[in-house]
């Protein structure tokens, strides 16, 4: 909503609920009082001349008519903390109202209107009984109390309004409540204000509930962020206080009971202050000083300790004296906390001022830094606070302004959130629109792949290096966009899902070299790809870059390049060590010659695990492929320490005329000439790899025991 349109509503609506006068107000008469409860048949000069009666004068600050407070001759004096529960007693409230013809008339149809009255009683007027609660036993204190006064007992002149008040004379419920109003209207004028109470009261609640929603949802989203927690539950704990404290509770019969309504009333005001200390120690933990941060947990457990003496108390006029004690508390704690923003203002106000004049730098201070907004809010609310808690001391009008107070608070809150957010949201639509230009515009191809590892999104690389429409291949996997005559043999490309997923799992980041299919007369190239978690996303999501693996110009001035290498006997290391050990034949042959040597390297490669290290000779490889359990026995070995600790080693020598390879397993080797002499039949479950690597390479010599074998090819110019 538009602040300009709340505030607007806001004014009006306070406009309205002032813009009718009373009929008449009570709080400006005289009323009269005395112990105990005979009849209301009385005289007024026999009651100004009786010691019995106590005049109390009139204010029109709301007067209150508490019997505690009227200090009546021989009761008990309530204390600073009452501890006692007493006898209930009997009291006589003695009002004289004259009418006059006009008055007379206007007075149909109305009623009077108690905002609070307790704890029992019995409403007469003119001698006639208009209302009668009476209870010796427990309270039936009520709010908003509405009683009609027919026209037909109503006179010219004279009016007698009596009540009997029945109660604990030392509870401040006993009598009509200081600070709230008492007064005779027109019963529709009377509902019409009340209806603007209760409008204020449900605008209130779910003005503070809705401020609380808001930031639970942040915390959901950023749990690191604490404050944001402790300040939802500050603000639904508000919203709990101001409906526990108004009639709407008379509407929920759990709670009707002032003895349940009461103490959780006063528990939820007590744990205002831990929260919000809470709150402000987690927004500002960086800024506030070692010395100071132990004065934060002493203001939230003295606000625990007053809401467990609540719990705990032996009786319901213990409430007040605790209250009494917590506005003191809490009068101290909103000062140092007022000073403690203070101080963090005047850090950033001093940054401001050296480059900015003096005014323009308390403006963005107070406006456009968290500690400003906080100073602007604070003292607000401290006023608020500090001016309800000074009237409800000198026990004259009190009309909870603090809960407006709040709402200023957290309106200028939520305004710096919002500020905030908008101010992000252009940051990441800036952002967005510079990676979105990145993204589309990378030299390499980028993927957005879901967690099911299909294509979400590609970029527009993707066309101009592969040839495809990439409207075909959005939803797809991305398996099928790798060369199948690749998978037969590659243990990485065969499960190539389960084995990003596996990755994936215990990586952010992996890298591999894929064969992704052209469409070309080129069947496919080789990629460099990288795959990466995309992090803080509500579904999982993945980032895939393929970068075509480019020749090296200066390849043409090699004289020699040598490498070595012993890799563990795991399937996939030989997929990790291919790139390293090709990647500088690219200049030197075509794509389908250098396609053709990877292969033969891998065979020659997987024959040095598999018949080498592993120790499987084809017969038993035979025998395990037809039971089905060929790839068990391998996972089996290859877990055990005996296999898993050996080692292949991998020599790579280029000159500018021939490549050299010497793979060297540690198994026992076998017959070299058998499968030297004869050709791999299509259907034989081994022999493949010699026979595919003999036409890869120019020369294919093993040793003697079989277990180190020479591959040579000649570089042609």
């Amino acid at each position: 909503m538009n602040i300009k349109l709340f505030l607007s509503i806001f004014v009006f609506f306070i406009f309205l609920n002032n813009l009718f006068s009373r009929m008449i107000d009570l709080s400006e008469l005289p009323a009269y009082i005395k112990i105990g409860f005979e009849n209301c048949d009385i005289n007024e000069d026999t009651l100004k001349n009786s010691t019995d009666w106590k005049e109390i004068k009139p204010n029109k600050k709301n007067r209150p008519i508490q019997i505690p407070a009227l200090n009546l001759p021989n009761l008990p004096k309530r204390q600073l903390i009452e501890f006692r529960s007493l006898p209930k007693k009997d009291f006589t409230l003695i009002f004289f109202i004259q009418l006059s013809e006009e008055e007379y008339n206007d007075f149909k149809t109305s009623g009077i209107y108690f905002e609070r009255i307790g704890e029992s009683w019995e409403i007469f007027w003119n001698n006639q009984v208009l209302d009668k609660k009476v209870s010796y036993e427990k309270s039936l204190t009520q709010k908003g109390y509405i009683v009609e006064i027919p026209q037909s007992i109503v006179q010219v002149g004279k009016n007698v309004l009596c009540i009997h008040l029945i109660g604990d004379p030392i509870s401040t419920r006993t009598g009509f409540y200081y600070g709230r109003e008492y007064y005779i209207d027109q019963l529709q004028k009377i509902f019409y204000n009340k209806f603007l109470d209760y409008f204020f009261i449900i605008f209130l609640i779910t003005l503070y509930t809705s401020f609380g929603l808001f930031n639970m949802i942040f915390y959901i989203n950023q749990k690191e962020n604490k404050y944001n927690l402790y300040f939802s539950l500050f603000c639904f704990l508000i919203s709990f206080y101001i409906f526990i404290r108004s009639p709407l509770t008379h509407y929920f019969p759990v709670i009707e009971n002032t003895d349940v309504s009461s103490p959780l009333e006063f528990i939820s005001l007590f744990l205002l202050i831990p929260l919000f200390s809470l709150f402000f120690y987690d927004i500002f933990k960086e800024k506030i000083p070692k010395r100071l941060r132990p004065f934060f947990r002493v203001v939230e457990i003295v606000g625990i300790i007053f809401s467990l003496m609540i719990l705990f108390a032996p009786s319901p006029n213990t409430y007040g004296g605790i209250l009494k004690f917590w506005q003191y508390s809490t009068f101290i704690f909103m000062t140092l906390l007022i000073l403690l923003i203070y101080y963090f203002s005047t850090l950033e106000f001093k940054e401001f001022y050296k480059k900015n004049s003096f005014f323009s730098s308390i403006y963005k201070t107070l406006f456009l830094t968290v500690p400003g907004s906080f100073l602007v809010g604070a003292i607000l609310l401290g006023i608020f606070v500090g001016w309800d808690i000074y009237i409800n001391l000198k026990k004259i009008s009190a009309p909870s302004i603090s809960n407006y107070g709040f709402l200023f608070f957290f309106s200028g809150i939520s305004f710096r959130i919002s500020y905030n957010l908008t101010k992000l949201l252009n940051q990441l639509k800036i952002s967005e629109s510079k990676y979105k230009h990145l993204y589309d515009n990378s030299s390499d191809i980028l993927f957005i792949l879901d967690d099911a590892l299909c294509i979400k999104d590609i970029n527009q690389n993707f066309e101009k290096t592969l040839n495809w429409e990439k409207d075909d291949f959005v939803g797809i996997n991305i398996e099928r966009l790798i060369y199948n005559p690749e998978k037969e043999r590659n243990p990485i490309l065969k499960n190539f899902y389960q084995y990003l997923k596996e990755e994936l799992e215990k990586n952010s980041l992996i890298r591999i070299v894929l064969p992704i299919v052209f469409n070309s007369d080129i069947p496919f190239k080789y990629f460099n790809v990288e795959i990466r978690t995309l992090e803080d996303l509500e579904e999982r999501e993945y980032l895939m870059k393929a970068s075509l693996m480019q020749s090296n110009p200066s390849m043409h001035y090699l004289t020699k390049e040598y490498q070595k290498y012993e890799i563990p006997t795991d399937f996939i290391h030989i997929e990790r060590i291919l790139p390293r050990i090709t990647e500088s034949l690219r200049e030197l042959m075509e794509e389908q010659e250098l396609s053709i040597i990877r292969i033969g390297l891998r065979e020659i490669l997987i024959n040095a695990m598999e018949h080498g290290n592993l120790g499987i000779t084809n017969q038993e490889k035979t025998q395990y492929l037809l039971e089905g359990i060929y790839d068990k026995i391998i996972k089996e070995r290859l877990k055990d320490p005996y296999y898993q600790n050996k080692k292949v080693v991998i020599e790579y020598k280029l000159t500018n005329h021939i490549l050299f390879y010497g793979i060297t397993d540690e198994g026992s080797g076998f017959d070299v000439e058998k499968f030297l002499n004869k050709e791999a039949e299509f259907n034989s479950f081994h022999g493949r790899g010699i026979f595919i690597t003999k036409n890869a390479f120019d020369k294919v010599i093993y040793n003697k025991k079989g277990n180190s074998v020479t591959l040579i090819k000649y570089i042609k110019k």
